[in-house]
């Protein structure tokens, strides 16, 4: 799911819905050959990316602040 963005620019990842849910599909290729192999599916659920997407906020707002702090101390 991480790149989403990059990913969909490069139309390596769709959004889909089916019925009340989103379905995340992202193509996948093998490390070794570089074959297209079957793509992954997710189920996604609006109120759990809600949750991350406020955590990892918090987690950056903390981080930016330790950074900030790290800047004084120079």
């Amino acid at each position: 799911m991480y790149h989403y963005k990059a990913k969909k620019k490069k139309k390596l990842a769709k959004l889909e819905k089916a019925g009340d849910e989103a379905i995340l599909t992202v193509v996948r290729f093998d490390r070794d050959t570089g074959k297209r192999e079957e793509p992954i599916k997710f189920r996604l659920n609006k109120e759990t990316l809600e949750k991350n997407k406020a955590k990892h906020e918090e987690e950056a707002a903390d981080l930016g602040e330790i950074l900030k702090d790290m800047e004084s101390l120079s």
